[in-house]
Parts: structure tokens; sequence; C-alpha cells
């Protein structure tokens, strides 16, 4: 029987087509399936120092990518999938309002700004302070030097507990420099830690010179005011623990009395006397005051650009260059 080309065409192509079919079920020799896996390798994993994310979640779970862990102390983190596994932390955490360790200067014991004393004259300097802050002070505390003449100083602890909210005494032993003049020593309070805190303390003796007739002259009354004195009376701006972002700019500007018996000129200045200076330079006061009255000074200042908490000191000069009055300081926290 014969049959027509037409059909045989047919034939010869299902046969075709079954043979390639058995062919590729059959054959170990082909590439292995596609890598379902693959798209797990895209992320390395993280260096062996990398935060692994249990140590800031409260959950032990892991988070998808794009998600942001837990509450609380955590709240803030990042997740970021990129090219290894990273974990960004909150800022430093800072608690607005009253300071756990501060102070306020309260009055001058001993030792009158001023006083007259001979080279070498051991004395003890007495201040009463106020413990300003929220915590109490033990007699781990202590009274530290922080700029100027030591005059033979070294920290003292505190002699008995100061409450919060209560006044107390501090003291240094120290002892008037050889050379004659005026001398003055900045020192301030120091907690547990051994952190500076509070109003810085100053202590201005005046050491006569012996070889002049002088000298003889009996010590001056108390009730005799010094030419060049002064009292803090206010803060004008930025009250203690103002915050501020790293870099910001600001005025500091404090209100103070004279109370000596010389007239200010506008050859008076405050300057820089200790702590941070934070860009601050040395101003003229912006106009005479009479003893008696009160002024308005100011320094413009930089924030630095570490978080932290910063104080600088400031004190009033006269126009010789003599540091004189009430040490005035700038407390401020970057964030």
């Amino acid at each position: 029987m014969s049959r027509s080309p037409a059909r045989i065409g047919c034939l010869l192509l299902l046969a075709l087509a079954f043979s390639s079919c058995s062919g590729a079920s059959d054959s170990p020799d082909d590439g292995p399936a596609e890598d379902t896996t693959a798209t797990l390798t895209q992320f390395a994993l993280p260096p062996e120092n990398t935060i692994t994310p249990t140590e800031y979640m409260e959950s032990d779970s892991t988070p998808e990518p794009g998600s942001t862990p837990g509450t609380g102390e955590t709240s803030g983190l990042t997740f970021t999938p990129t090219t290894g596994i990273t974990y960004v932390g909150p800022g430093p955490n800072y608690t607005t309002g009253p300071l756990c360790d501060d102070s306020r200067y309260v009055s001058d014991v001993t030792i009158p700004d001023g006083m007259l004393m001979d080279p070498g004259a051991a004395f003890k300097k007495v201040w009463k302070i106020k413990n300003a802050g929220t915590c109490d002070w033990n007699t781990s505390y202590s009274l530290a030097y922080a700029s100027g003449e030591m005059m033979g100083g070294v920290a003292t602890k505190i002699p008995d507990p100061i409450a919060s909210g209560d006044e107390g005494e501090v003291f240094l032993d120290l002892v008037a420099p050889m050379v004659p003049g005026t001398h003055i020593g900045h020192w301030q309070m120091k907690n547990a830690a051994g952190l500076y805190f509070g109003v810085a303390l100053f202590v201005e003796i005046v050491v006569r010179d012996t070889s002049d007739s002088w000298t003889a002259t009996p010590l001056p009354p108390s009730s005799t005011p010094p030419c060049d004195a002064s009292v803090y009376v206010s803060d004008v701006t930025i009250p203690d623990g103002t915050e501020f972002s790293p870099g910001d700019s600001f005025q500091k500007t404090w209100e103070v009395r004279n109370t000596g018996s010389c007239n200010w000129t506008t050859a008076y200045t405050i300057a820089h006397a200790g702590g941070e200076k934070m860009d601050g330079v040395e101003t003229h006061i912006p106009n005479a005051v009479d003893p008696g009255d009160t002024t308005q000074i100011s320094v413009d200042l930089v924030a630095p650009s570490i978080p932290g908490n910063y104080i600088g000191h400031w004190q009033m000069k006269n126009a010789g260059g003599f540091y004189f009055g009430v040490v005035l300081f700038v407390q401020i926290v970057v964030i």
C-alpha cells in the first residue's frame, strides 16, 4: 500500500519530537537547575565587630529589611540591608532641667577679696556655697584647682556631707606667693567621679612688697571696698544647662554690679579665666559703670562640636589688664 509524501513527513516530525523530549529528561550532562538561593548572597555577612540585632533589640527576632526595631531605649534604631548589616543607634541621652551636681556661691567666710598678706604667709580660705543640684554631696566630693594661681593648694575633700538645697562650707589651706602684687586662684567642685561642676570660686590676695615702707601700714578695714570689685546679679541669656547643637553660635550675657570704689570705663573687659573657651574672645564692656551701679556684659560664643556638658569661666579685667571680682560662668549641653 502506498503512502503519500505528506503522511510520511508528519510521521517523521512526530518521531523527532518524541526523541527530543526523552533526551531532555534522561541526559545527565545538562547544567543544574537555577539556584533559587542565589538571592540570599546579595547581602554580605556582617563583619565580626558588627553589632548583632539582639544587642540592640528587646526582641530576639531578626527584623525584616526596612523595618524599625522595638521601642523604649532602642527607639530610633534603623536596619539597613545594603552590603552588610548596619545598625545605627540613637544619639546620647541628656536630662533637661536641674543638674544632678551643681553649686552656687553664697559668701566668703574668711579672706575677703584684696586682703593684704606678707610673702609666704600661710592662710585658710573658706567659702560658703549652696548645693544647687538634685544629688546629695558626700565627703568624696572635693574642691579642686581650676585655673589661675594654686598658691600651694591641693584638692581638698569637703568636711561634711551637704544635702541637695542645703548650704555648707568648703576650704583650702594656701600660702601667699613670694612675689609682690595681686594673686588670684580659681577653684571648683568635683564630684565622686572626678568631674568638675558648678560655680568657679576664687581667692584674691595682695602680697605686700616688704622692701617698701608702705607695707608697715595696717590692713584696711574690711568695710573699705577695693578699687575694682564686682558681684554677679543674674543670667540675662543662656540659663545654665541650655541645649545647643554642635557649632551653634550664641551670646551669653550676665548682669553684674560694680561693688568697688572705682568707676569702670569702656577700657574694662570681660576675659576668659578658665574652662571651655568656646571660641570666645576678650570683649570690652559696652558702657561706663559707676560704683554701685549694674550693667550687662556679653561674650559671643560657639558650641563645641562634640556632644557633652561644657563650662567656661569669665572674669572682669580693669584697664591695667588685671583680673578682679566674681568669676562668671557659662554652662551648656551640646546634643
